[in-house]
């Protein structure tokens, strides 16, 4: 793995869980870390361990459910640098009761999905400067999901799970129209299913876990392959950070993976791209 030093890095959702673990290990290894997330008292402490590990990080506290809040901390990361070697696009969760979000959007897909998009997408110039890369993480089963267009925004489905399974394969397609589009721009992505960790905050305004963690638990987790330890999903955020993956893979439980069938779909591809351009105004 190509080592991180001296790079500069965004995480979201980096005060706890596998963003916190992986700030981190990157402050270990000398990077430049600006760590996002909502509570400002678990972005201190996420601090005061980089810096006893390592190199002193900064926090900046976003509300991800809000454009507005997007527009205003992408500003002060412009504010505080010139160029970015990697953001990674790590906030998501599910939220138990629909909810909406500040600008009408349903939170799953405006979290999971239509965050990492207008994060990336006002960062493009800073990234582009240091041909840089973005690494979505999209957790979950997406190879047999399937999504409509026209209802991610305003879903008819209550199950949250099933709302948070088409953001991810959503994220998914964002992520391999970013690999295509921005490749003149010397700008990669890679989407990472880093396996599920148990015990790690889920996102949504209370921890949670996944159904299948509670059912199974981590020990048969790990035998059927889809498990992970904190140490290795950080190995693997890192490897899709910094390893030489091909732009536009989906790097799932330690490999290079198939991508989900329906993100074969360069039609579909497109509507979800043009419809988070919509959203955004990007």
């Amino acid at each position: 793995m190509t080592g991180p030093n001296g790079k500069t890095v965004v995480i979201t959702g980096a005060t706890s869980g596998i963003g916190q673990a992986t700030a981190i290990a990157l402050a270990r290894q000398g990077t430049r870390v600006l760590v996002v997330g909502r509570n400002r008292t678990r972005g201190e402490a996420t601090l005061r361990e980089m810096a006893r590990v390592g190199e002193t990080g900064e926090f900046l506290a976003a509300n991800l459910l809000s454009l507005k809040d997007i527009a205003r901390l992408a500003s002060e990361v412009r504010a505080r640098i010139s160029s970015l070697d990697v953001v990674i696009n790590n906030a998501g969760g599910v939220f138990g009761t629909r909810t909406m979000s500040a600008d009408d959007i349903e939170a799953t897909f405006a979290l999971n999905t239509v965050a990492p998009f207008a994060i990336t997408s006002h960062l493009h110039g800073a990234l582009a400067r240091a041909n840089g890369r973005v690494v979505n993480i999209a957790t979950g089963f997406l190879g047999r999901t399937r999504l409509n267009v026209d209802e991610l925004v305003n879903p008819r489905s209550d199950s949250s799970f099933g709302r948070y399974s088409r953001a991810k394969l959503a994220l998914i397609m964002l992520t391999m129209e970013q690999a295509e589009r921005w490749k003149h721009d010397g700008i990669s992505a890679v989407a990472v299913q880093p396996g599920i960790v148990m015990g790690t905050r889920f996102g949504g305004r209370e921890p949670s876990r996944p159904s299948l963690g509670r059912s199974v638990g981590a020990p048969v987790m790990r035998l059927l392959g889809i498990g992970a330890t904190l140490e290795q999903a950080t190995e693997r955020y890192q490897q899709a950070a910094f390893d030489r993956l091909a732009s536009g893979t989906y790097f799932a439980w330690g490999k290079v993976a198939k991508i989900p069938n329906q993100a074969q779909d360069a039609d579909v591809r497109l509507a979800v791209w043009r419809l988070l351009e919509k959203l955004t105004n990007a």
